[in-house]
């Protein structure tokens, strides 16, 4: 499965996952697009024809990105977006 294919197959179930995070759609469609980019970056160490469930490989690559784009603010206590 290439990257385009998987892209057109996955992206819309992704940005309504990553919109159940932030509650915004714009940040939901940012952030997937970022997990497609890197795997454009490094086509050779993602690969998808390999993978039995794609689904549930891309779900976890793209809860590794949502967590990346938070920090915790310990000061307060919370999650904190940067």
């Amino acid at each position: 499965m290439t990257i385009e294919t998987t892209y057109d197959k996955y992206y819309p179930n992704l940005v309504r996952f990553a919109y159940s995070v932030y509650k915004d759609q714009d940040d939901a469609e940012d952030i997937v697009s970022r997990m497609f980019a890197r795997l454009l970056e490094k086509p050779n160490y993602y690969i998808l024809d390999e993978t039995k469930n794609v689904w549930a490989w891309l779900v976890t690559r793209l809860r590794m990105v949502i967590a990346e784009s938070y920090k915790l603010d310990r000061n307060e206590g919370h999650w904190r977006k940067y």
